[in-house]
């Protein structure tokens, strides 16, 4: 037995063609075969029936519907047969010749202009950093005997009698640094997509991005943290079967975690603001907003202000807190997915926004 996985990129909510291919087996007459492939997460596949005798060699093909973005493992395969019957009937599990899955995407949303939020003290391309000083030596101060001769002004020493001397300029830092975290669950593919379109602006202005996301703890990579669209996208597939679910604390351990790791690739540097991606599906429930706030009092406490995208803006576009405290973009979510999401939790949200002065992007 063999399965092959989609031969192209595979998309999420996309049926996509994969196959099972059997080979070796002989079947009697009057017997059938039924053959279905089983995955180690849930998943709907078809039930292969097979009829005739003689030598068993087939490849079946299967449109498979996988619900979200993840690394699909197919764990076994049920294979039953018995006359036709219906007297006799055997079962059992196969295993595959060799471990196969299937590795889905979220679908890509396409964007032309956002408003790009930068993790950093000031507007501009660059800060000056006062404390390394490795530019090209133009800046002039009193010599110091520590300066060297080479360092000294003569022309300037003939003219006034003072000894001046070459300085360097304050290096230059960029401030182009975006650091994100996606609050992706797994049926979150919409928001998902939504935030990879808005690194992949980001990345074409030159920012360095520090990209994370829920459940990125269960990573057994020891880089864990994105730095580029494509890696972003890699981790929020790799990532899905560690979310936390509920419970608020796994969030602001994710949050916690990728805070640490980004701190310590930046040289311990920490961001003045940090950029939460969020969709309105996490509105459904008290409890999931409630953690959404819990992850911004947790960042306003490192003194990070936090800055949410909010995905679907028809839900928030007529409440007078998002015309208060948002900052109007052009970014809007390709294809919502239809959610029952309580007006109040909305409304409680914004509030509570507007009154901490957190930016909420719509």
């Amino acid at each position: 037995l063999s399965f092959f996985p989609p031969a192209e990129r595979s998309i999420s909510q996309i049926p996509q063609r994969c196959f099972l291919n059997l080979e070796g087996g002989y079947l009697l007459p009057l017997c059938h075969l039924n053959v279905q492939a089983r995955f180690e997460h849930e998943l709907d596949t078809t039930i292969h029936e097979l009829r005739g005798f003689g030598r068993t060699e087939a490849k079946l093909a299967e449109d498979m519907l996988f619900p979200h973005r993840g690394e699909w493992e197919i764990n076994h395969v049920e294979i039953s047969v018995g006359d036709l019957l219906g007297i006799c009937s055997l079962k059992w599990r196969q295993a595959l010749n060799s471990a196969a899955s299937a590795r889905i995407f979220p679908p890509h949303s396409a964007i032309e202009k956002a408003q790009i939020i930068t993790s950093s003290f000031r507007e501009g391309d660059a800060t000056l950093s006062e404390e390394v000083r490795v530019g090209d030596p133009f800046d002039l101060k009193q010599y110091h005997p520590s300066d060297g001769l080479r360092k000294i002004l003569w022309k300037i020493y003939a003219k006034s009698g003072e000894l001046i001397a070459r300085h360097p300029e304050p290096s230059m830092t960029p401030e182009g640094l975006l650091y994100s975290f996606a609050l992706c669950d797994r049926g979150d593919d919409g928001l998902a997509g939504s935030a990879i379109a808005y690194l992949n602006l980001a990345e074409s202005m030159n920012i360095t991005l520090r990209f994370g996301c829920l459940g990125m703890r269960g990573k057994s990579d020891s880089a864990p943290v994105a730095h580029s669209a494509a890696e972003a996208e890699s981790l929020l597939v790799e990532s899905v079967w560690n979310q936390p679910g509920d419970h608020g604390s796994a969030i602001s351990e994710d949050l916690e975690f990728f805070l640490k790791e980004a701190a310590r690739e930046s040289a311990g540097q920490a961001p003045v603001r940090m950029l939460l991606f969020v969709s309105a599906q996490r509105f459904a429930s008290a409890s999931k907003t409630e953690q959404i706030l819990i992850a911004g009092a947790a960042l306003e406490r490192r003194g990070i202000k936090p800055v949410f995208y909010l995905f679907d803006s028809a839900l928030v576009g007529s409440n007078p807190y998002s015309v208060a405290r948002s900052i109007r973009s052009f970014f809007v979510e390709s294809a919502p997915t239809p959610v029952a999401v309580a007006q109040s939790q909305i409304n409680k949200f914004l509030g509570d926004c507007s009154r901490a002065q957190w930016d909420v992007i719509v």
